[in-house]
């Protein structure tokens, strides 16, 4: 993590920046690594306000839309989230979802910003802070904004402050949270999928304010809405990652030494580690500059011993589609 927090640099060139806060993000996905990433929070929040002051633009692989995956998934997390509220990243949030400099946080990472927000509003011990008039206004811009994916984000937030405050005690932020919940809904007969959602949460969200019986939502604090909601941007964040690795094997004289050591991780008798490794060695094949590489670690024989010997319907399933891209 010492190496990486010296890339996470304004100095550095905007690829390095892009490569760097693409592995924070993908450290930030898991709860064991994120712990590591929070360390670095005033680097990580110095650098987004560089981006941001710069214009840095969404093209391409962006350091700021990366950054900003790295913050939504680090809130995702009871403890690494438990540690930036004390740090300030409530005020971190807020300011990059308001108009600042003249310029707006750019779409994509202003839609992980926004699931960031509602991270927070998913544990109960943030409502007070969670309540106060700043964060109030900018869910009113989330409201009405024009993207649907940060109406469906604002949407969950309202849902889970609802579900939290319940109807016992009302809050000054109430009055407000319900001409936001008005403004999210529509009426319209031919609502696409992503509304029809936002309208469900709506509804959720009122039950909750009332007191009536609504179908709960509390389950969701101890799942990710990236998990839940994003299958899409999960898949690039994977994407990216695996392409900045075969980047980095390319670079530097260690690519067989390294697809050896995944090759030792596919026997792992850790589920996530085993199919981690083997998505790695399923990608190397067929990439032109390692499939010799990954072929003199075992390659299909791995695979096929791996499937047998783990009972695990995951790791059986992967094993199986990762096979076929060895034919």
């Amino acid at each position: 993590m010492t190496a990486l927090a010296r890339l996470i640099d304004p100095q550095q060139e905007q690829e390095v920046l892009a490569h760097a806060c693409l592995a924070l993000s993908s450290l930030s996905l898991h709860e064991d690594s994120a712990t590591a990433v929070v360390v670095e929070w005033g680097k990580i929040a110095g650098l987004w306000r560089h981006l941001t002051a710069a214009g840095t633009t969404e093209d391409g692989m962006s350091p700021l839309v990366n950054l900003s995956a790295a913050i939504c998934l680090l809130m995702q997390h009871t403890a690494t989230q438990t540690m930036l509220v004390d740090e300030g990243a409530l005020d971190l949030i807020l300011e990059a979802l308001t108009t600042s400099r003249g310029e707006t946080t750019p779409v994509k990472a202003a839609v992980w910003i926004s699931a960031a927000l509602s991270h927070l509003a998913s544990s109960p011990a943030n409502l007070k802070g969670m309540s106060d008039a700043s964060v109030s206004t900018t869910l009113h811009r989330l409201a009405i904004s024009d993207v649907v994916d940060v109406r469906l984000n604002a949407a969950w937030t309202l849902a889970f402050l609802a579900a939290n405050q319940g109807a016992t005690e009302y809050n000054s932020s109430v009055l407000s949270w319900i001409r936001d919940l008005l403004l999210l809904t529509s009426v319209s007969g031919d609502d696409d999928a992503l509304q029809q959602e936002i309208n469900s949460l709506v509804n959720i969200a009122f039950g909750h304010l009332s007191g009536a019986e609504a179908a709960e939502i509390s389950h969701l604090r101890e799942a990710s809405l990236h998990e839940k909601r994003s299958p899409s941007q999960r898949c690039q964040v994977r994407r990216e990652a695996i392409h900045s690795f075969a980047e980095f094997l390319r670079a530097g004289d260690v690519a067989q030494d390294l697809i050896g050591t995944l090759a030792q991780l596919c026997r792992s008798s850790d589920s996530r580690v085993c199919l981690e490794a083997m998505n790695l060695m399923a990608f190397l094949y067929i990439e032109a500059d390692f499939s010799e590489s990954v072929a003199a670690e075992g390659g299909v024989e791995l695979l096929a011993s791996v499937c047998w010997s783990l009972d695990d319907d995951d790791v059986q399933l992967a094993c199986a589609k990762y096979l076929l891209r060895y034919e």
